[in-house]
């Protein structure tokens, strides 16, 4: 690794997505794949009926910027309750994933209406104010790196990385109906509308023995070929970035065992992760152990900032529990901006 890159690892994560309450029951669910894609109240006019939608079960429902805090705050207390001193929770830093600044019909002061009403639901009061990262999926990467910063200045032990998003107003979804990018009955090439929060509880590697989940590389790249662009989609953005996190690693595509990516039924993002693994010569796994691509959107709907902590969660829980295809695991997720972002993930040796 580099002097810009830290080692850390992830020791527990939370969820509240369609598929489950926690994290336990979501990574259940997506382990049986079983799905949380039911209908529900966002309307498609060219069809008259309404969409097939990932809405997780809450008590109560609303839409809106301030809603956000309710899925966050009990991801992020379920990866707290993992630290045995109650105390050391007030002291973990927060940073919170959210919705990029194009997003179709976002809330100028979204930022600070999640901060607050984040606040305002914990059941503890931070020392730290949440640091707020609008970049969508690929704030993941900021995430990482502003933990990394911490942690090689010791000004934490713990960092808490929360993505929570939604897609399920009406206005969203007609923006991207307009654009061809929700799946309908007429249109199969597209995503399914969802909301989650997902959060991993992340710390310094101690040690290469360990039961912990270890990013031991990182990358980033750019896409020209933009989804809602005019220029052809080349794959030079996902390659790079995933080229450099191996660099990091020491590693090439073929020492990963599986692939946790972000995406989510349309043609371009199957396409896009098609090219990489042919530029990144994978060689193939013998047949009786085939190459896996994990995309857990299709049971959870697209849920945009909150889909990186989910795969790190995931690939923690399957390599954990020994139901994973494997102790190494390319992860990569991108955002509509070109931006790429690229990890390998390690389970650390057993003792």
């Amino acid at each position: 690794m580099d002097d810009k890159t830290f080692p850390i690892e992830c020791i527990a994560t939370g969820m509240v997505t369609a598929a489950g309450c926690n994290a336990r029951a979501t990574v259940a669910a997506i382990r049986a794949k079983v799905s949380g894609i039911q209908q529900g109240n966002i309307w498609d006019p060219l069809a008259g009926e309404y969409l097939e939608v990932g809405r997780p079960c809450m008590p109560q429902w609303w839409e809106g910027p301030d809603m956000l805090a309710e899925l966050a705050v009990p991801a992020v207390v379920e990866c707290l309750e993992a630290l045995s001193i109650e105390k050391q929770r007030e002291d973990v830093p927060i940073f919170i994933l959210v919705s990029p600044l194009d997003r179709p019909f976002r809330s100028p002061n979204l930022n600070d209406i999640v901060c607050d009403e984040f606040l305002s639901r914990l059941p503890f009061v931070p020392s730290e104010k949440p640091i707020v990262v609008a970049r969508g999926r690929t704030g993941l990467l900021h995430a990482l790196q502003g933990s990394g910063e911490l942690f090689k200045k010791k000004n934490a032990d713990y960092v808490v990385v929360v993505g929570v998003d939604s897609f399920l107003r009406q206005e969203v979804v007609m923006a991207y109906m307009e654009q061809r990018r929700v799946l309908t009955k007429d249109n199969s090439n597209g995503f399914i509308p969802g909301e989650a929060a997902c959060a991993v509880l992340i710390r310094p590697m101690v040690s290469p023995v360990s039961q912990n989940l270890q990013v031991v590389g990182w990358g980033e790249g750019t896409e020209v070929g933009l989804i809602s662009g005019n220029k052809p989609l080349t794959g030079d953005g996902l390659t790079e970035a995933l080229r450099k996190a191996l660099g990091q690693s020491n590693r090439k595509m073929a020492d990963t065992d599986f692939w946790l990516t972000d995406q989510n039924a349309e043609h371009y993002k199957a396409k896009e992760c098609t090219i990489a693994q042919i530029r990144l010569e994978r060689r193939e796994h013998p047949a009786a152990s085939p190459y896996q691509v994990w995309h857990p959107i299709e049971f959870l709907g697209e849920i945009g900032s909150a889909i990186g902590p989910c795969l790190l969660g995931l690939g923690l829980e399957a390599m954990r529990q020994g139901w994973g295809p494997g102790r190494c695991a390319l992860m990569h997720v991108g955002e509509d901006n070109g931006t790429r972002v690229g990890l390998v993930l390690l389970m650390g040796q057993k003792e």
